[in-house]
């Protein structure tokens, strides 16, 4: 569209906003793969929500929440329990990469089951 929100288009032709560049990047090296629509045609696809960053990236924690997540399929969180499971997943340098997402997206997620082994 004529906007600057980059959207994904899922199977069911649903779209989810990117919230960002970084976000976006988390799926794709660079913008070569978008396409620009019409408005009216942008319009023609119900939103389905915000895109969330891709599984097995890196760890991410909310603004307000101590606690380090993976992120599993569909965007479903799930508490890595201790710090060598983190290790374990993310590799030693994982604390550099946690990425605090604010809390106004981090509702976006589902809370799964947590990391235990």
């Amino acid at each position: 569209g004529s906007g600057s929100t980059v959207y994904f288009v899922t199977s069911e032709h649903k779209r989810l906003a990117f919230t960002d560049e970084k976000t976006f990047r988390t799926w794709y090296p660079n913008f070569s793969s978008v396409s620009t629509i019409s408005d009216s045609e942008l319009g023609k696809l119900p939103f389905g929500g915000l895109a969330p960053l891709r599984p097995g990236i890196q760890p991410i924690k909310g603004m307000t929440d101590n606690r380090v997540y993976a992120i599993d399929r569909n965007g479903t969180l799930r508490w890595m329990q201790t710090p060598e499971l983190a290790v374990k997943y993310y590799g030693t340098a994982w604390a550099k990469s946690v990425e605090d997402i604010p809390d106004v997206f981090f509702i976006n997620y589902t809370i799964g089951n947590p990391i235990s082994k």
